[in-house]
């Protein structure tokens, strides 16, 4: 499984004036928890676009073990 110590992921506004934040696995659930709904929005399209980049690299891996 690959995580934020795999990946960078983007950083995105914590909410209205306050500073951008870099996503991680520590403050994932803190910012979903988030009252503001785009906060929440963000959290959930930013990380898969990180991941829709490196699609490749897992199915590469599996296909080296066959």
């Amino acid at each position: 499984m690959m995580n934020d110590a795999d990946l960078r992921f983007p950083k995105i506004k914590g909410g209205e004036g306050e500073k951008e934040i870099e996503i991680t696995q520590g403050n994932f659930i803190p910012l979903m928890e988030s009252k503001d709904r785009e906060v929440r929005k963000k959290m959930l399209l930013k990380p898969f676009t990180v991941f829709m980049k490196t699609l490749k690299t897992p199915l590469q891996l599996l296909l080296m073990e066959i």
